[in-house]
């Protein structure tokens, strides 16, 4: 799930605040838990140190520095008093207006859902170097340094090939290059991080070859050609825990989000005729 934007995580208490107004609450402001430590109110409304602390994170401001702290404290002084605003003007009345902050107290609301579910997973040291070992032998031994020629057609990419038999590839490369729709050599490529069937196809070759055939891609047909091939050693496992902790618990949490819409129950209703 992609990440969102840092406003729209923040504003999510001010989107809830708003919206239990339209429930006909009148201070409509969020129900904190007992104990919650406040650093200020605005209009009477007690504004959370927790909350504070998550705009400073964001905006990687040092509350420890006067100029920063004022300067986080300003911005969200600046959602409350809009937020005020809007409820005090009834702006929720407006369709547009209530799906706007809904939708955006929705995004706000499945990302911290999703910290949560990557917070409650334990996972230790043994799965994850199983995980650090999956990632290398995916990624492979070694790196590649190749050319590519890519074509609209097949039957450019044909020609292409044809005469890739009968001279050097770079003599190649430069007489295609102007006809081709992308013509391009690359450095320090593992297999791993092209598609299929590009990955496969490269780590079969060896320094000097091409593809005898063009290669059908999402993007159009491909020849590639290596021009040297090198060993990685990977990094090792202690430098990389942390990064590899960070795609296990992130694979999780999306298992998680998938089981639960494999869990939803979705009735789908015929749209209103639309109104001028």
């Amino acid at each position: 799930m992609r990440q969102l934007p840092s406003l729209i995580r923040l504003t999510t208490a001010a989107c809830v605040s708003m919206l239990a107004a339209c429930g006909g609450r009148d201070a409509a402001t969020v129900q904190w838990p007992a104990g919650t430590a406040m650093v200020e109110t605005v209009n009477g409304e007690p504004v959370p140190q927790v909350m504070l602390e998550l705009l400073a994170r964001d905006r990687r401001l040092d509350l420890g520095v006067p100029e920063q702290r004022d300067q986080a404290m300003t911005e969200l002084r600046q959602y409350l008093v809009l937020d005020q605003a809007a409820r005090k003007q009834g702006f929720a009345r407006d369709p547009h207006f209530l799906a706007g902050v809904e939708l955006y107290r929705l995004q706000g609301s499945a990302e911290a859902t999703l910290a949560k579910f990557r917070d409650a997973a334990s996972i230790d040291d043994a799965a994850l170097k199983a995980e650090y070992d999956r990632q290398v032998a995916a990624a492979g031994p070694d790196e590649y340094d190749f050319a590519q020629l890519l074509f609209e057609t097949e039957n450019e990419a044909l020609d292409a090939a044809a005469d890739a038999a009968t001279r050097p590839f770079d003599a190649v490369f430069e007489s295609w290059q102007a006809k081709a729709k992308q013509a391009r050599r690359f450095n320090g490529v593992r297999p791993a991080q092209l598609p299929e069937p590009l990955d496969k196809a490269l780590a079969a070759l060896k320094p000097g070859e091409s593809t005898k055939l063009p290669l059908k891609a999402a993007f159009g047909y491909v020849l590639l050609h290596v021009t040297d091939v090198r060993p990685v050693a990977p990094p090792p496992f202690e430098q990389v825990k942390d990064g590899v902790r960070a795609s296990v618990l992130a694979r999780y949490a999306d298992q998680r989000l998938e089981e639960l819409m494999k869990e939803a129950r979705v009735e789908m209703h015929t749209p209103s005729a639309a109104k001028p």
